[in-house]
């Protein structure tokens, strides 16, 4: 067991949390629209980010959506019938859900 200082022992360097899901809605039920629409199986959208490195960069910052949409669909959901403007498409639509959840903006400090 680690005790854990408190503030008034330590100051605070650092404050780490989730957003998606927890502050904002989870984009995942868009993707999985997505999904059903274009007749691909189940979450094959999400695992694919999931598992590829390209959305560890695009979450850091590295590479934009452009080179994330260019470069995931070269790592074989092209081969899944998902084109770069299926890709460009759900992330307009991650944008457009990733709104705070109502129950989380009274937990929000002031601006």
């Amino acid at each position: 067991l680690r005790m854990i200082p408190t503030p008034s022992s330590a100051s605070i360097r650092c404050v780490l949390f989730d957003l998606g899901g927890v502050v904002f809605d989870s984009p995942i039920s868009f993707v999985r629209e997505f999904e059903r629409t274009k007749g691909l199986k189940k979450d094959s959208i999400n695992r694919a980010f999931s598992r590829s490195k390209n959305w560890k960069r695009l979450e850091e910052g590295k590479i934009g959506q452009e080179e994330f949409c260019q470069r995931v669909i070269l790592e074989g959901l092209a081969s899944k019938g998902v084109s770069v403007l299926d890709l460009r498409q759900i992330m307009r639509g991650i944008s457009s859900v990733m709104r705070p959840r109502k129950d989380m903006v009274p937990q929000l400090p002031p601006r």
